[in-house]
């Protein structure tokens, strides 16, 4: 299966968690840097990683995460932070578990937790009551998602 990745007008798509809409810069449309959070409203891990995996990506992009290392992007950002903007979001979720020391399958857990030298994603508890802690603090009733909306 061929993917399309650019949308009719030739704008590419960004696949994240949760999302894949056209990078834009219009009012009300997510950017680049704002399309790179993770939203406790939206699905769990396992379920978005399974529904772009049949959407036809290799593999999800939280299992992505995990296998390249959750520290590389969060180094950066650390490294950086005195360029962001004031009030910019950050994935808040993913650098929580690298303070922790998730960094994915070299640690053995990341956004999902690893068998000793597998490397099958086995869903994470403590992820689990992360999210639920970040949606409790932010004032968010979770909801139904379906696989469909996570790839729309």
């Amino acid at each position: 299966m061929i993917l399309d990745l650019v949308t009719d007008d030739g704008r590419p798509y960004l696949v994240d968690f949760g999302i894949a809409k056209p990078i834009t810069e219009g009012p009300g449309e997510p950017t680049l840097s704002q399309s790179l959070h993770f939203s406790p409203a939206y699905a769990a891990p396992e379920q978005v990683d399974a529904a772009l995996y049949e959407f036809g990506m290799a593999m999800g992009p939280l299992s992505m995460g995990d296998l390249a290392g959750l520290d590389v992007g969060w180094r950066i950002r650390k490294e950086f932070k005195h360029l962001e903007t004031p009030g910019e979001r950050v994935p808040l979720i993913s650098d929580e578990l690298c303070e922790r020391g998730r960094y994915g399958q070299k640690t053995g857990a990341g956004w999902y937790d690893y068998a000793p030298g597998k490397r099958d994603a086995i869903p994470s508890k403590l992820v689990e009551d992360m999210i639920a802690e970040h949606r409790k603090a932010l004032g968010i009733t979770p909801r139904k998602i379906d696989d469909e909306e996570i790839v729309q």
